[in-house]
């Protein structure tokens, strides 16, 4: 909530101060947005993924290597997803 002062000056030199009142979004939308994505991603990351995130660098050697899988392996047991 945002105050904002206002003065204003009249013909016969009177002041007059009112107060008026902004209400803005409690919740930052496009905040809640990007959080969303990098918790699907992040989720996708530690349960899912055997290689397809660093096939798009490595090619088809990645699957075989697997490095985010190995790097997330106990995050990935500890959540709950079974990898073996």
């Amino acid at each position: 909530m945002v105050y904002i002062f206002t003065t204003i000056r009249l013909l016969n030199m009177t002041l007059d101060q009112s107060q008026r009142t902004i209400h803005k979004r409690q919740i930052p939308i496009i905040g809640v947005g990007i959080l969303a994505g990098i918790a699907l991603f992040s989720l996708f990351a530690v349960g899912y993924d055997t290689g397809q995130i660093f096939s798009i660098v490595q090619g088809k050697s990645s699957y075989d290597t697997m490095w985010l899988h190995e790097f997330v392996h106990d995050i990935r047991h500890e959540s709950g997803f079974p990898c073996h």
